[in-house]
Formats: structure tokens, sequence, C-alpha cells
């Protein structure tokens, strides 16, 4: 399916409960992500015993920095893009990407989640709680681009992520909606999550979240 680059009306998902800092064509476009994410993503790969044939499809310039990476520094969005590159051309199933986008949530939740697990605990915390906050998670992760909530209904949400380089490779974009639908589990007794092709573009991509 091929990606549109038309810009969406926001008053036609609802209520704008996190609007993004500044119109979508005016978002710097991110030049750079927390290499804690690249940490947690090959310990999910060696666990899941498919560090072999990553290595084998990761780009040679890429390599050392990388499999070399430490986690809490800043690194190039180049790398971010060149390590989602070789996952997405592994042809994994969707089962063992759900898994290991669940692998890698578990793994980051005491650095770039740490504080949706301190919401999770709380009383009366709902999905609506972590989404309004979710800004904080981004900036955390990337430096350009940036996340919006838009409230459709009272169990019902558009989480709308624009000025993302990583948008326009099909892994991340089928990944991320396991990666939402972990997060909103944490509030509710179930979830259900969906892709929305209409907010496609080689920069942004948009969630449907609804939950019981």
């Amino acid at each position: 399916m091929s990606m549109t680059s038309r810009q969406p009306d926001a008053k036609s998902f609802g209520e704008t409960l996190l609007a993004f800092p500044a119109a979508r064509e005016r978002l710097p476009v991110t030049s750079a992500f927390r290499s804690t994410w690249i940490v947690a993503s090959l310990l999910s790969i060696r666990e899941a015993g498919l560090f072999d044939r990553y290595d084998a499809a990761l780009e040679g310039a890429f390599r050392p920095t990388i499999t070399e990476s430490l986690a809490g520094t800043w690194l190039p969005i180049e790398v971010c893009l060149a390590h989602y590159r070789a996952l997405d051309s592994l042809g994994l199933s969707r089962n063992q990407e759900r898994d290991l986008a669940s692998r890698d949530i578990q793994s980051v939740k005491a650095t770039a989640f740490s504080f949706v697990s301190s919401l999770a605990k709380e009383s009366g915390a709902t999905p609506w709680t972590v989404f309004t906050r979710l800004n904080r998670v981004w900036e955390r992760s990337f430096q350009g681009g940036a996340i919006a909530v838009h409230k459709q209904a009272p169990k019902d949400a558009v989480l709308e992520v624009a000025g993302w380089s990583c948008a326009t490779i099909p892994y991340v974009r089928r990944t991320m909606l396991q990666v939402a639908l972990s997060v909103t589990e944490l509030f509710c007794r179930k979830a259900y999550v969906a892709d929305m092709p209409t907010l496609w573009s080689p920069t942004s991509m948009g969630i449907k979240v609804s939950w019981a």
C-alpha cells in the first residue's frame, strides 16, 4: 500500500488532548535517538536466537556503532534506521515481530518507560493518564519529531506521530502497534489497536487504540 503525504485535519480525530508543539509541517524531523532502544532490541534479538541473521543483514558501516552501543547515549537517527532496516529484511512472522516488541518494552520499563510503570500503579489511572504524557517518553527517546493524542470517544484514542524518520520502515509500523497495545494494557482489562493508513507518510503514522 502506498503512503500518502496528505496533511490530516486534527479535528477529524476528535478532541486533541496532547498537541504537537508546532504545526506538523514545521516539526523538525528526527535527527537522533536514545541508544537504550538499540541495546534493548539487541538483547531481544539474541534471546530470540536471531542475532546471526540480523548481523548478516546489518549494513557494515553501522555494525560497530550498533553492536557496541551503551544504553543512555544519543546516536544519529541513521543508526536507528540501519538497525530497523536490518530487522525488516529478515522477513519475520507477525508473531516473531510481536514477541520482539514485547521483549523490548520489558527491557526499557526501567528507563524510557519508567514513569509509565509508576503511573500504572496509581489508583484510578486509565490509558488517558499515560497518553497525555507520551511526549515525555518521546523526548527521552528522540530528538525531533513529536507525538499527539486525540480523543474520539471515552475509550477510543488516536496516537499520531509526525516528523519521524523511522515511519518509512514497515517493521517499525507493525511493531509500534504492539508497543501501543502493551502500554495500554497496563491500564485496562483489554485493549485493541489498529494502524491508520490515512496517516501514513514517509515520516508519519497513526494508531487507533480502544479499550475496555
